[in-house]
């Protein structure tokens, strides 16, 4: 089993699932600079701070040291005017390095939620780049699922919201997500320590059951498909 969305900075001690690898998520870069020695069989992604110099995350791609970047836009305080700036931002970069697009609403800072519609802008923008939705769309999932489904280059991490959402309406909408996705494009995660992995993959396993699903895709959400999605090379 791969989790493609960790968080390790109070350890790992309470993760109750059995896995091969994962993908560390890093928050905020001193949180990377201190915590990202602690698990080197694991991958690591980032956020991207863009008032950082770029240099700085050229050479964590170009040594390998990361995969992913991450776009958090409650934690960044990202509002819809400062997304030109970031494309600049991620033109300069000039690495073509997947991004992790936090898509989990939540709290009063409304100017600083997900925002749909930047999202496609950034997606067209970069047509070659890999984009995953993180939390696949929150409670927004339906919404996500209709306006992404044409792009090939955007797939799910249906980290937390399996656990968040399930006593909730939004409960069809994920189902809906995974039963008409391709499943190739779906990954499972737990957004660990948030949301307990165990958890996590009873309910999966609940909603595979429900929609019938073949062994070789529900294998391919928990194990392969996010490698295999990013085609990472490492």
């Amino acid at each position: 089993m791969f989790d493609c969305h960790i968080h390790i900075e109070t350890g790992m001690e309470n993760y109750d699932i059995s896995i091969s690898s994962g993908n560390i998520i890093f928050n905020s870069i001193e949180s990377y600079e201190q915590y990202s020695s602690l698990y080197p069989n694991h991958y690591h992604s980032l956020i991207f701070d863009f008032d950082k110099d770029i240099l700085y995350f050229k050479n964590l791609k170009k040594e390998k040291k990361i995969v992913c970047l991450k776009i958090h836009s409650r934690i960044q305080k990202i509002a819809e005017k400062d997304y030109p700036f970031l494309i600049q931002r991620l033109k300069e970069l000039d690495e073509n390095i997947p991004i992790i697009y936090d898509a989990f609403y939540y709290g009063e800072d409304i100017i600083y939620q997900p925002n749909l519609k930047e999202l496609i802008n950034l997606i067209k923008v970069f047509p070659d780049r890999k984009f995953i939705i993180a939390h696949a769309g929150g409670y927004e999932i339906l919404k996500y699922y209709f306006h992404l489904r044409t792009f090939t280059n955007v797939g799910y991490d249906l980290s937390l919201s399996l656990q968040y959402l399930e006593d909730s309406s939004c409960r069809d909408d994920l189902k809906k997500l995974i039963k008409f996705t391709a499943k190739e494009k779906l990954f499972f995660g737990t957004d660990y320590p948030f949301a307990s992995p165990s958890n996590q993959v009873n309910i999966l396993n609940q909603i595979f059951n429900e929609l019938g699903l073949a062994e070789e895709e529900k294998e391919g959400i928990f194990n392969n498909n996010w490698i295999e999605f990013l085609k990472i090379n490492i």
